[in-house]
């Protein structure tokens, strides 16, 4: 009996062993002088594992791993080097974004990326959730407006068209209703990247439904969710939160391999 039960305690151990590795997910996060560090704020609270960049080492890091979620907190300084072609490589080989942004000219081809085109800047507007999104619900309610606490910056953003030749969806727009030219958050690539066409610096701080947590952290939790669990982006809201599915990587694979195989192993000693 002893043995029995060590045996199958050891491969308990593996199985927790593969699995806690798959819901490590590794988000890099651009920061490089926000005021509020909100995108920090929001990986930090969903148990990510988060590797803050800043302007110098951002297009290294991009390059020098397998992330599984990048998300730019960016309402002034770029990052150094070719950082454009860098997201768009990694967007195209099937990565997972979560764009801001103030200058135009940083987006000239980036945006077609997202796709978006950029209908025009603005200096701080508040945005609504259009068509009852589920990226206002899930996992975290959010007001279906959120308005401007602090005018931080002095461009703040963009009015979006959505790629009438992509899968853009918004979720969110500068006018109450859905409006031509003025999409605020546009989910794109199937599910897999939003850009949202306001700093997240501007709305914090803000608890307007008093749920304790900033509206705005938990927005961009909520775009970290949907992208991370595979939501489609789709303009229905979903029944519920979003559960992520991660993937097991290469150590949770191996972990799994050797528990199965053991376990083959132990079901032929017991029938010899």
């Amino acid at each position: 009996m002893m043995k029995i039960y060590g045996r199958y305690t050891w491969l308990g151990l593996l199985f927790v062993l593969a699995f806690s590795n798959a819901q490590a997910q590794e988000v890099l996060v651009y920061d490089a002088n926000t005021d509020d560090h909100v995108a920090q704020t929001a990986c930090t609270n969903l148990g990510y594992t988060c590797t803050v960049a800043n302007e110098t080492d951002f297009d290294t890091l991009l390059n020098g791993a397998a992330w599984d979620l990048v998300i730019m907190d960016l309402p002034s300084t770029d990052p150094d080097g070719p950082w454009q072609t860098s997201l768009t490589t990694y967007i195209d080989g099937g990565g997972l974004a979560i764009q801001t942004g103030w200058s135009s000219s940083h987006f000239s081809t980036l945006a077609a990326v997202f796709e978006v085109s950029i209908a025009g800047s603005h200096d701080a507007v508040q945005f609504y959730q259009w068509d009852g999104h589920s990226l206002f619900s899930s996992p975290n309610p959010v007001p279906a407006n959120v308005t401007v606490v602090d005018d931080s910056w002095g461009t703040n953003g963009f009015f979006f068209t959505i790629d009438a030749l992509g899968s853009a969806v918004a979720a969110a727009g500068f006018t109450a209703s859905p409006t031509a030219d003025q999409a605020a958050s546009v989910i794109g690539n199937g599910g897999r990247t939003i850009f949202n066409g306001f700093l997240f610096d501007d709305f914090y701080p803000a608890d307007t439904d008093a749920s304790g947590k900033d509206d705005i952290v938990e927005y961009v939790e909520n775009q970290m969710d949907s992208l991370l669990g595979g939501a489609s982006g789709g303009g229905a809201p979903s029944s519920g939160p979003v559960v992520p599915v991660p993937a097991i990587g290469p150590i949770g694979l191996l972990l799994m391999t050797l528990m199965l195989g053991l376990m083959a192993y132990f079901r032929i000693q017991r029938k010899s």
